[in-house]
C-alpha cells in the first residue's frame, strides 16, 4: 500500500515529537507521558507529580497513568517526565476494564444537523433574536454535550463555556459499547468476530440450511479449523459451523512477521489491532482505519504522544466538502506524525475502513489500549492480505 496523505487529525497548537522522549539515567530510563500546549505552562525543574497534572488537567490535557504519590516529575525536552519505575499498569480483566471506563464515559456528544447551525453566548440571546457569536461550518461536525436547559420552553445544550446551541440543531449520538478481548493465557490459535449478520454453513464453501443458526455482528469466536474453498478461506467457529473469510475480522496469536515480540500490530487488510507482550497476544480488537481515499500509512512507529481527549478537524478537497470537525476525541496516541490510535464515539462501523488516516477503536478499546501502551510502544501497521 502507497503512503497517503497525511491526516488532518492534527494535534494541538504546539504539540510536537519530543526530540527525546526517554533518556538513560542510570538504571532508569524517563518516559515522556504527556507533551504540553505551552511550555510557560508549567514550572520548569521538577514538581511534585500531582501538581504537574493539576495544571495540565487545566488544560483538559490529563496524565493517562498511575503514578505513585510523593513522586517527582519534570520538565525535560519538551515533555513532562517521569522515572518509568513510577508507572503503574496493570492488566484488567474485560469485565473490570468495562467497570473501569463504564464509570468514566460520562460525556455526552451530539452531531450537528443543521447547515451553518448558530452558537449563542446565552440561550436569552438565541430567544431575544441577537446575533450568534459563530456558526458551525457545514460538514461532520461532532461536539461535547456539557449540559442542557429549558427556557422560555425552548431546549439547549451547553457545548463549551460561554456557548450554547438549540437543541432542534442537535441530535444526541451514543458511544459503540463493543469492546474487544483481553487475554489472561494466549488462546494458541486465531480469534476474531463476525463482521455482518450471518447465517453459518454446515461444511465449508456450502451454502447455509434454510433452518441454519445465525451469528450476529461483533459475535465473538475462535478459529476451531480453517479450509480453503475457491479463493476464499472458510473457518470453523463451532460444531458444524463454518463461515467465509469475508464475513469476520482475524486477529492472529503471535505479531506479523518481522514485528518484535512487544508491539501493537494493526492489520488493514482484517481491520482489527493486536496488543502483544513476550510474543503473545494479550488484547485483541476491531478497528477502523483509512479510508481507499485516505489511507493509513503502513509500516513501524513509535508511540510519541498520548492524550486523554483533544480536537481533530480538516478538509482535504478544495470545496471542503470533507470538512470534519470531531471534539473532544478520547484517548489518543499519536504515533505517525498527526495520525494516531484513539477512540471514535461518532461511529459503530468497526471492522470496516472510514477514517481519514488514523485508526479508530471504540471508546472502550481505546481506553485499554492507552491505559496500558506508554509513549516509545511500538506500532506495526501491516496488510495481512491483498486490498
Amino acid at each position: 500500500m502507497s503512503a497517503g496523505p497525511p491526516s488532518l487529525a492534527q494535534p494541538p497548537h504546539g504539540l510536537t515529537p519530543p526530540a527525546a522522549v526517554a533518556q538513560q539515567a542510570g538504571a532508569e530510563t524517563a518516559v515522556a507521558v504527556l507533551m504540553a500546549e505551552d511550555e510557560a505552562d508549567l514550572s520548569q525543574g521538577e514538581m511534585p507529580w500531582h501538581a504537574a497534572i493539576a495544571r495540565v488537567k487545566e488544560r483538559k490535557l490529563m496524565v493517562g497513568v498511575f503514578l505513585e504519590e510523593s513522586r517527582l516529575a519534570r520538565w525535560e525536552g519538551g515533555a513532562l517526565c517521569i522515572a518509568a519505575d513510577d508507572v503503574h499498569k496493570s492488566f484488567l480483566s474485560n469485565a473490570e476494564n468495562r467497570e473501569l471506563i463504564e464509570s468514566s464515559l460520562g460525556e455526552a456528544y451530539g452531531k450537528i444537523v443543521t447547515d451553518g447551525a448558530p452558537v449563542y453566548r446565552h440561550p436569552a440571546e438565541a430567544l431575544a433574536g441577537w446575533p450568534p457569536v459563530r456558526v458551525w461550518e457545514k460538514g461532520f461536525v461532532f461536539v461535547s454535550l456539557i449540559g442542557e436547559t429549558t427556557v422560555q420552553g425552548r431546549k439547549f445544550y451547553q457545548i463549551n463555556r460561554d456557548e450554547f446551541m438549540r437543541a432542534e440543531d442537535v441530535t444526541e449520538v451514543q458511544p459503540s459499547r463493543f469492546q474487544g478481548a483481553f487475554f489472561p493465557a494466549p488462546p494458541g490459535t486465531a480469534v476474531g468476530w463476525i463482521i455482518h449478520n450471518v447465517q453459518l454453513s454446515a461444511a465449508p464453501g456450502q451454502p447455509p440450511a434454510p433452518d441454519a443458526p445465525w451469528a450476529g455482528r461483533y459475535q465473538f469466536f475462535q478459529v476451531l479449523g480453517a479450509q480453503t474453498v475457491g479463493e476464499w478461506n472458510w473457518y470453523l467457529v463451532g460444531s458444524d459451523m463454518w463461515v467465509e473469510q469475508r464475513e469476520v475480522a482475524l486477529v492472529q496469536p503471535t505479531p506479523p512477521p518481522g514485528a518484535g515480540p512487544d508491539v501493537i500490530a494493526v492489520d488493514t487488510y482484517e481491520q482489527t489491532l493486536g496488543f502483544y507482550q513476550g510474543g503473545q497476544l494479550v488484547y485483541a480488537a476491531l478497528v477502523s482505519s483509512g479510508s481507499r481515499y485516505f489511507p493509513t500509512r503502513p509500516g513501524a512507529f513509535k508511540v510519541w504522544a498520548k492524550l486523554t481527549h483533544g480536537k481533530m478537524s480538516g478538509a482535504y478537497r478544495a470545496d471542503r466538502s470533507d470538512y470534519y470537525f470531531l471534539e473532544d476525541v478520547p484517548w489518543i496516541l499519536y504515533y505517525d506524525g498527526a495520525r494516531a490510535l484513539h477512540g471514535a464515539y461518532w461511529h459503530d462501523k468497526f471492522g470496516a475502513r472510514s477514517s481519514h488516516g488514523c485508526v479508530n477503536l471504540s471508546p472502550l478499546d481505546a481506553r485499554w489500549l492507552f491505559d496500558h501502551a506508554g509513549v516509545g510502544a511500538t506500532v506495526v501497521v501491516f496488510s495481512s492480505g491483498e486490498g
